[in-house]
């Protein structure tokens, strides 16, 4: 919103958040373990980024902030959906190369 507030446009506002949020918290999450509570505070702080935005309401508890863009929702990307199963995504992605290292 302090973008917003200084002149740029909400669009372009939203298109840095869903660039960027998506990617961070998935970093975050592949990264170092993030209890439910965490997960949680973030996905809240999310949907208060995405009402303040829009002018609308919108919890963290509902389907449409979660939905991808081309089925009407908002494309975010949940910490709390992904907090399971980002270090195992990590590891499969780093897995081939630790494996061929170690055999030789």
């Amino acid at each position: 919103m302090a973008l917003v507030k200084t002149g740029l446009d909400a669009e372009t506002a939203l298109a840095m958040l869903r660039a960027y949020a998506g990617p961070a918290s998935q970093y975050t999450l592949r990264s170092c373990e993030v209890g439910l509570d965490s997960a949680t505070a973030y996905d809240s702080a999310l949907a208060a980024c995405w009402s303040d935005l829009l002018g609308r309401s919108i919890s963290a508890d509902e389907t449409r902030l979660w939905l991808p863009l081309r089925m009407g929702g908002c494309g975010a990307s949940s910490a709390r959906t992904r907090m399971y199963a980002a270090p195992f995504a990590a590891w499969a992605a780093v897995q081939d190369q630790l494996v061929e290292h170690m055999s030789v």
